[in-house]
């Protein structure tokens, strides 16, 4: 359990660290008043069953004195009117309590998923090679709220809840219930002997619940970013079985996980109605029949009863939760401790290539493979020319594309930037000066302005610029002819209104727009026809005196007037 806690610590910052003491501060205020909410019954019922013993009682007669009462009933409204304050006081500082906690359990789940995401966007690109996207998504949008809710809430409530108990237990005694004592050790043993019983079960539930939630964020991605072939080769009811298998056992782990929690309760309430009858019959026949020796003390211990049950079952709750998303927790301290120092390119400075790039040896092999896949290449480009790389498929252009952006890290040899090495103080300004047109071209649910224009905000949004760059790219009069809302015209997802060659012209406009000094282009013409693919060259080439342009293609036709050509086997 202290790990859990030590757990907690570590995934929150300095501010988050604060706001959880303060927490604890107010449950303790929280623990007193319900203290002296429980000890205020016992002189208000007293003195209605005895006036006698307001003169019996030092404190009470106290303030009879002081307030210089003479009438004893006007003493006991005196009384009721305070033990109902002090309730108040406790209802109010209730809520209070609950909506800090509320506010810090929501505050610090929005804190820690955005983390989360930077701490994910900040990896290099090699992070990603390695990771289901929809892995990273479940722990964003749902683990994080699962181990908020599931631990941090709970930690901080078993703490109060412990802490109420104390006070509870505090007010028993000083009435001298001591009775009532027998049947709360009956209740204490009840919970520790359950709690040690499904330990392990309810940890074991927990890690079911991860995986099987992974599995349901899979089976719906993977689902839906192929629903064309999903439908056209008739697999729909697989995928749908898939996800039905893992909706199904992880509902089947939350309805486990729901009867665990709740079932002590209800057998809690049947033997709490037998330990009240016997505590009556214990403390009646000790009084001899006296009801008014035993009245006070079963009031006390009845209202006690009242509060105490269900900060038991609390207790009980939090740590089975606690337990439940224990594994939740460590795999999202892992994530965030593992995750390197925050630096997001801000897009701000652009490198000019004043000479040429050059690749020294470059050899690459990825993660979890051991072969090759680029062996010493050397290449040599000048800036400001056009050049060509041609190679069968799976001779690494691509890759030698990952690692000329940035993108990737050689496994060895050495790249030079006008003969400086290239390395973490210049990436960031190399990779500014880059426009990127892929293979699969990322075609966000907005508008053809918001394509081209990507990752600017509308009011910065140069629209000349947008016009000049769609028209070398051969898709300005398809946007101004044929669309009616132009440039507004929603693309929808992955760009589902689009065939793949104007994709393909988005993609080329979009790396155009920012009048990059270096463009990079992998296939990048491959779904266009030869007249539009021509079309697109002659514009390139007219800026070729300007920019460094670097083509990869199948073909020989798309890079025949590049001004060198290598050849990758």
């Amino acid at each position: 359990m202290l790990k859990v806690y030590r757990n907690i610590w570590d995934i929150l910052l300095l501010n988050e660290r604060k706001n959880l003491l303060f927490l604890f501060l107010i449950v303790v205020i929280q623990a007193l008043f319900e203290f002296f909410g429980v000890i205020s019954i016992y002189p208000l019922i007293s003195s209605i069953s005895d006036v006698e013993f307001i003169q019996s009682n030092k404190q009470l007669f106290y303030l009879y004195n002081l307030f210089g009462f003479n009438n004893y009933n006007y003493f006991l409204i005196f009384i009721s009117f305070c033990s109902f304050l002090i309730i108040l006081i406790r209802t109010v500082v209730n809520f209070i309590s609950n909506y800090f906690l509320t506010r810090f359990v929501r505050k610090t789940s929005h804190k820690i998923s955005f983390r989360l995401l930077v701490s994910y966007i900040s990896r290099p690109y090699k992070f990603f090679l390695n990771k289901n996207s929809s892995e990273l998504s479940t722990t964003i949008l749902h683990e994080v709220e699962q181990a908020v809710g599931g631990c941090i809430f709970p930690c901080v409530q078993l703490i109060a809840q412990l802490l109420t108990l104390i006070g509870i237990f505090a007010a028993i005694k000083i009435v001298k219930t001591t009775s009532a004592f027998l049947p709360l050790f009956f209740v204490f043993i009840f919970y520790v002997v359950i709690m040690y019983f499904i330990n392990n079960r309810i940890k074991s539930l927990g890690e079911k619940r991860s995986y099987y939630n992974r599995i349901r964020y899979f089976e719906t991605q993977e689902l839906f970013s192929g629903i064309k072939e999903v439908k056209l080769s008739g697999k729909e009811l697989i995928y749908a079985d898939n996800f039905s298998f893992a909706s199904s056992k992880y509902a089947n782990v939350f309805i486990k996980y729901a009867l665990i929690k709740d079932f002590p309760r209800y057998l809690l309430e049947l033997l709490s109605i037998g330990g009240v009858f016997l505590l009556i019959l214990t403390s009646f026949f000790q009084a001899k029949g006296d009801l008014n020796l035993i009245l006070p003390s079963i009031s006390v211990f009845a209202f006690a009863g009242l509060r105490l049950l269900p900060s038991v079952q609390k207790v009980y709750q939090s740590f089975i939760s606690l337990r439940f998303n224990s594994s939740v927790l460590r795999n999202l301290k892992e994530s965030l401790i593992s995750s390197q120092k925050i630096k997001i390119n801000k897009g701000y400075n652009v490198y000019q290539l004043q000479n040429e790039l050059v690749l020294k040896n470059i050899s690459y092999v990825y993660p979890l493979s051991n072969k090759k896949v680029i062996d010493k290449i050397n290449l040599k480009i000048k800036a400001k020319t056009m050049i060509g790389i041609v190679g069968s498929t799976g001779s690494g252009k691509s890759t030698l594309i990952d690692i000329i952006s940035g993108l990737l890290k050689p496994t060895s040899g050495e790249i030079l930037l006008d003969q400086k090495p290239f390395n973490e103080n210049i990436i960031e300004s190399w990779q500014n000066s880059i426009g990127f047109v892929p293979q699969e071209i990322f075609i966000s649910d907005d508008t053809i302005l918001k394509n081209i224009a990507f990752g600017e905000d509308l009011k910065d949004i140069d629209i000349r610029r947008v016009e000049k760059a769609s028209k070398m790219a051969n898709i300005y009069d398809f946007i101004n002819d044929q669309l009616e809302e132009g440039f507004d015209t929603k693309l929808g997802e992955r760009g589902i209104r689009l065939s793949g060659g104007q994709k393909q012209r988005i993609g080329i406009a979009r790396a155009l727009y920012l009048d990059p000094p270096i463009v990079l282009l992998d296939e990048a013409t491959s779904s266009l026809d030869n007249l539009t693919e021509k079309s697109i060259l002659k514009s390139l080439e007219k800026v070729s005196d300007q920019k460094t342009i670097i083509m990869i293609a199948h073909r020989l036709s798309t890079i025949k007037n590049c001004d060198n050509i290598f050849f990758l086997e």
